[in-house]
């Protein structure tokens, strides 16, 4: 079970959390604009503020690492330590920096690469243990994760995208890359009732693939739970060009009690990546041929319907997902502004029994999509490195925009985006300058006509309200800081939910592996399910 240390079950773990974010649900219940509009500063208990406030800026920076004061009041206290125990631990933690090849780099951001090359690894790792050659790719995106796949280890790859251009520009970077069918990208939207076009495809669509001109590869040799041989360093890669691996940060590492270690050592019985692609040729193989299904970043509900399709899926044997966007999961019709209710949140029936329970009854309260973005927020390992100057920058910002919507709200009128990001980065360092580029970017439009305001005269408004509520910037930091405490918890809570739904679904093992480094992408927990 995905439970952190002390808790029988499911259920008893589901029960606490449920009760902790209740307690504290001011913490994170609102949406950040929304900051003066509720009232929010004025809910924090005074021995609370009077302590934090004390903080310097180093230790505002570890609070969500579960730092506390001696002479705190009992209740801070009490809140800082359930935010750490009610964390699940990560059973593994993955670090690899294998080089990236110069094809696949090749118009990747850094962050793109390190998230690439991290889940590759873990992918070739677990699939080494399964025998499994061929890997299915859901929200397979611009295609980075299966070309890295099928260019470094040698798997076959079928991606399923739901916008066409990506498509396109994946099948074209593939082509550019190595001209083999073993890789395909297909434009499908992925749904929970999918399973029989994605057999289909499988089984039928994908036939008369060439030999891959990528070569035999050495691949990974794992034991189970264990990292410890690593193929050649010398792979092949398409055009026959070489791309060494650098093993200098495969080291021994002690994770809750057990030692991973990655050897330089070959492998003893070195395997030639050479699969068999059955009778009828698919890209996948026969219907016996067990596949793996991956995602990076799979945003909102895509994540929830692989795993139901992981169910469905008599081939696929391995899921590794790293999902995201939490707060991107639709709501039921149903649903209410102040009690809203997703379709794919919660899954297990252990969960769903204690939100419709008597005592839980009121989940949908503070089960809202407040909470499952600041699940999807930044970690505390980033705001770990924030400096003073970064403190201030972001305490602006968000009071700034708060009082922007305090002035909407108090005016009746709705703010609208004029674009797609409305205040740029490069514009929050006055609120002279957030203001003037805000005022650029939104518009103000009323509740019951298309009339917009003149931006001088909202401007003077706006200005009174800010010179009111700007001391309060700190305390403002503040609230960042004890929901970047809250973050751990509230992540915790919804991959809890899924590995319970698995592990209902008679998926006999389930666990979290830290795959990424989280101050590169915050995003960086994978679920990983054997059947």
């Amino acid at each position: 079970m995905l439970v952190p240390p002390g808790y029988a079950d499911y259920s008893s773990y589901f029960s606490e959390v449920l009760s902790f974010l209740r307690e504290y649900s001011w913490v994170y219940n609102f949406p950040v604009t929304e900051l003066l509009v509720q009232d929010v500063l004025k809910q924090i208990p005074m021995e609370w503020s009077t302590a934090l406030l004390s903080l310097t800026y180093q230790q505002l920076n570890i609070l969500p690492q579960g730092f506390v004061m001696d002479d705190w009041p009992p209740s801070l206290i009490h809140f800082c330590h359930q935010c750490q125990m009610l964390k699940i631990p990560t059973q593994r933690v993955i670090e690899h920096r294998p080089e990236l090849p110069d094809k696949i780099r090749r118009g990747l951001t850094p962050k793109k690469q390190h998230e690439i090359v991290s889940l590759a690894a873990l992918i070739s790792a677990e699939c080494s243990a399964y025998g499994i050659t061929q890997v299915l790719d859901m929200g397979a995106g611009l295609g980075y994760l299966g070309q890295l796949l099928h260019h470094c280890y040698g798997f076959h790859v079928l991606g399923l995208e739901v916008e066409a251009e990506r498509v396109k520009t994946a099948s074209r970077r593939q082509e550019s890359m190595c001209p083999s069918s073993a890789v395909k990208y297909l434009t499908f939207s992925i749904s929970s009732e999918s399973c029989h076009f994605i057999e289909n495809e499988i089984q039928n669509s994908m036939r008369g693939i060439s030999n891959c001109k990528c070569g035999a590869l050495k691949i990974q040799s794992h034991e189970y739970g264990i990292m410890n041989k690593w193929h050649s360093p010398d792979v092949c890669i398409g055009g026959g060009e070489q791309c060494s691996v650098d093993m200098s940060d495969y080291n021994s590492e002690v994770v809750n009690g057990s030692t991973y270690v990655c050897s330089k050592e070959p492998a003893d019985e070195e395997r030639m990546f050479s699969p068999s692609l059955g009778s009828d040729n698919c890209l996948l193989g026969p219907s016996t041929t067990s596949l793996c299904m991956t995602g990076l970043h799979t945003c909102g509900d895509l994540s929830v319907d692989a795993i139901r399709l992981f169910f469905q899926l008599v081939s696929t044997k391995l899921l590794v997902m790293v999902p995201c966007c939490y707060h991107k999961m639709s709501l039921t019709k149903d649903t209410a502004m102040t009690e809203e209710k997703f379709f794919n949140f919660p899954l297990s029936s252990s969960l769903c029994h204690l939100i419709h329970s008597s005592t839980f009854c009121d989940s949908s309260r503070f089960l809202r999509r407040p909470f499952l973005r600041l699940a999807s927020q930044e970690t505390a390992t980033r705001w770990q490195q924030w400096s003073e100057e970064d403190h201030k920058e972001h305490s602006l910002q968000v009071m700034a925009r708060a009082v922007l919507q305090l002035y909407a709200h108090d005016e009746d009128l709705v703010l609208k985006k004029k674009c797609r990001r409305a205040v740029r980065k490069t514009s929050r360092s006055t609120f002279d300058s957030f203001m003037d580029d805000a005022l650029k970017r939104y518009r103000f439009v009323s509740k019951t006509s298309e009339n917009h305001y003149d931006h001088s005269t909202s401007l003077c408004k706006v200005s009174e309200l800010w010179n009111h509520h700007k001391a309060s910037c700190h305390l403002a930091e503040i609230v960042t800081g004890l929901q970047m405490a809250v973050q751990g918890v509230a992540e915790s809570f919804i991959l809890a939910d899924r590995a319970a739904y698995l592990q209902e679904h008679a998926v006999p093992s389930v666990e979290i592996v830290k795959v990424m480094n989280d101050c590169v992408s915050p995003r960086c927990l994978a679920l990983v399910a054997r059947k």
